[in-house]
C-alpha cells in the first residue's frame, strides 16, 4: 500500500493523471467478436434528394451466422467474398461543379453491403457520405456488382463487407487571378 501511495504522490508532483479501470481481478473488458464498431454515420450536408433515399448504416452490426445468418470476418473458417463484376460509379455534375469552385479534387463514399449466398448485394447502407448525388450514384453502381460469395466449410454464406467508391474531379480547380497573368 505504501508503494501505491508513493506512485500517486509522484504522479501528482509531475502533473500526471492516473486512471483506474474497474474490472474483476484477472479480467479485462473486451469487444465481442461479432461486433463491428464505427463512429455514428452522419449524412453529408451537401446531400441531394437522391442521396437521402439511400439509408445510413447503424454504428454497430452484431452479425453472426448463428444470430442473423450473416457471417463476420471474425468467425472461424469464413473465407471473404471475392469481387467478380465491378461497375464504376459516375461522378455527378453537382460534385464536379462544387469541386471546381471549392478546390475539391476527390470524394470518397463507403457503403456497407451484405453479399448474399448467391453473390448479390443486399441491404446497402452508407458508412461514409459525400453528398452531391455521389451516395446515390454509388448505390446504383453497387446494385450491379457481383461476388463469388463468402464460404464457410465449403458452403456459401452471406457476409457484410465495406465497398469503397472513389471519385476524382475531372476539372482542374480554377486558377487564382494572381496566377493567371
Amino acid at each position: 500500500m505504501r508503494c501505491h501511495y508513493a506512485i500517486v504522490r509522484l504522479a501528482t508532483a509531475l502533473g500526471l493523471t492516473l486512471f483506474a479501470v474497474a474490472a474483476a481481478p484477472g479480467q479485462r473488458p473486451v469487444q465481442p467478436a461479432n461486433e463491428s464498431r464505427r463512429p455514428i454515420t452522419v449524412r453529408s450536408p451537401n446531400s441531394t434528394g437522391a442521396d437521402l433515399a439511400v439509408p445510413l448504416c447503424a454504428s454497430r452490426f452484431h452479425d453472426s451466422l448463428a444470430k442473423n445468418g450473416i457471417a463476420n470476418a471474425h468467425e472461424f473458417g469464413v473465407v471473404q467474398p471475392r469481387l467478380i463484376k465491378k461497375v464504376p460509379a459516375q461522378i455527378t455534375r453537382e460534385a464536379v461543379n462544387a469541386g471546381a469552385s471549392a478546390h475539391i479534387t476527390n470524394y470518397l463514399v463507403i457503403m456497407d453491403v451484405v453479399v448474399d449466398a448467391e453473390g448479390h448485394p443486399e441491404q446497402p447502407c452508407i458508412a461514409n457520405s459525400s453528398g452531391y448525388g455521389l451516395d446515390a450514384a454509388s448505390a446504383a453502381a453497387l446494385e450491379q456488382y457481383r461476388w463469388k460469395p463468402a464460404r464457410r466449410n465449403g458452403k456459401a454464406v452471406a457476409m457484410r463487407i465495406p465497398v469503397h467508391f472513389e471519385f476524382v474531379n475531372p476539372l482542374p480547380p480554377p486558377m487564382s487571378p494572381a496566377r493567371s497573368r
